[in-house]
């Protein structure tokens, strides 16, 4: 398997053939969940194979966005099934990795580690110093498919959202659990301003 090849490859393919109104889901947001998921794997104990199941399933996990931004899930385990074989991956690590992209659909439902691991690297920005510029990121994509949202929806909405949130493994919470927490703090105290 040549991980370095393929992820040369797609990135090129992401840089340059996303969409403009893409603009959460781009290069580094897959660079980020590519990052997150080795860190997890390596911290919950996956071995060397699984790991590069779990980086690669990373790498493809929002190649869909190229066509569609709407159940692009099963897009990107095609675009794998149809790449990977070229760079020595077999007809069952190319399942695997397919299975572990539609892990990430949402709402998220992981039956394997390696599929908690992907679900918690593809939020991981939740508990990263980061976490408001990509917030402010998806919701202009999400406007540009439009689902616009005022101020106060755009909060209820991420308030919503972080409290039904939960880390699957446990390199995830020690990792995150305590800025996704102060975020959602600072989300309570900005709504609390926007309402008076």
């Amino acid at each position: 398997m040549d991980f370095d090849k393929v992820e040369k490859f797609v990135l090129q393919r992401l840089r340059n053939e996303l969409p403009e109104s893409i603009h959460y889901h781009k290069v580094q947001h897959t660079i980020d969940v590519i990052n997150a998921a080795e860190k997890f794997a390596i911290a919950e104990g996956l071995s060397d194979r699984e790991l590069l199941l779990v980086k690669t399933a990373a790498l493809f996990h929002d190649t869909g966005y190229i066509y569609s931004p709407f159940n692009n899930e099963p897009i990107g385990a095609e675009i794998a099934r149809k790449t990977l074989g070229s760079y020595g991956y077999t007809p069952e690590d190319v399942e695997l990795i397919a299975s572990i992209i539609m892990a990430t659909v949402w709402p998220f439902n992981p039956k394997t580690v390696s599929e908690m691991i992907i679900c918690d690297a593809d939020l991981g920005y939740l508990g990263g110093e980061r976490c408001h510029e990509y917030a402010r990121l998806l919701r202009t994509e999400l406007s540009e498919q439009g689902k616009t949202f005022s101020d106060l929806e755009w909060l209820d909405f991420e308030i919503k959202f972080l409290q039904q949130h939960q880390f699957f493994t446990a390199a995830a919470r020690i990792s995150c659990d305590a800025a996704q927490k102060r975020w959602l703090e600072e989300l309570l105290e900005e709504r609390k301003m926007l309402k008076k």
